[in-house]
Parts: structure tokens; sequence; C-alpha cells
């Protein structure tokens, strides 16, 4: 899979579950903009930092969901830690596996 392909994935999933957990509370641009945004931050870093490095996958997916929740607990005012931790945790499972499936299914692995 390509980086163009993993970034529009993770946007899409991503944004869609931060939407789902966050919405009526925030404004909409205010859910998508700074979802976006904190998974452009991470990705790259994921793909060209960590990966090339050898590090572990835990790692590098540990490092996005720590830095993604930072980045909620600083733009979505009144947001608790243990929050923000949990909506990053879930948002990147969710499109950490999917990835892993589309590559699955992308080089007939099932």
């Amino acid at each position: 899979m390509s980086f163009l392909n993993a970034l529009l994935i993770t946007l899409a999933i991503e944004t869609a579950i931060v939407y789902a957990l966050l919405r009526g509370q925030y404004p909409l641009w205010q859910i998508v903009v700074c979802s976006c945004l904190a998974s452009m931050i991470t990705l790259p870093f994921v793909w060209f930092v960590f990966s090339p490095m050898g590090v572990l996958v835990i790692w590098s997916e540990l490092f996005a969901v720590v830095v993604e929740a930072a980045f909620y607990r600083t733009v979505f005012k009144n947001m608790e830690w243990d929050r923000a931790t949990k909506m990053s945790l879930v948002a990147n499972f969710a499109s950490f596996t999917a990835g892993i499936l589309i590559s699955m299914t992308t080089h007939n692995i099932i």
C-alpha cells in the first residue's frame, strides 16, 4: 500500500470515529479539521521515521496514540486525558486493522 492510500484510509476511518464520538459536542468543522491534522502529524512519522528504523509496529502505533491524544486534549476544550486517549486508541486501532485487512486482500493472503 502506498503512503497516499494509507493516508486517505486513515483520514476517512479516524475522522469518522472521532466524529461519531464527539458529534454534538463540538462544531463539525472542528472535529474534521482536528482529526485530519492529528493523523497528518503522526502518519508520516509512523511511515517515514519509525518504519525505516525497524521500530516495532506496536511502538510506532503507541506513538501515534499518545501524540494524537495530546493533540485532542489540547484542541478540544475540557476533554479529559482518559477520554482523549481512549478516542485516539479506538481510532488508531480501527485504521491500523483496516490497513492490515486491505493489504491482506490486495496480496491475496485471505
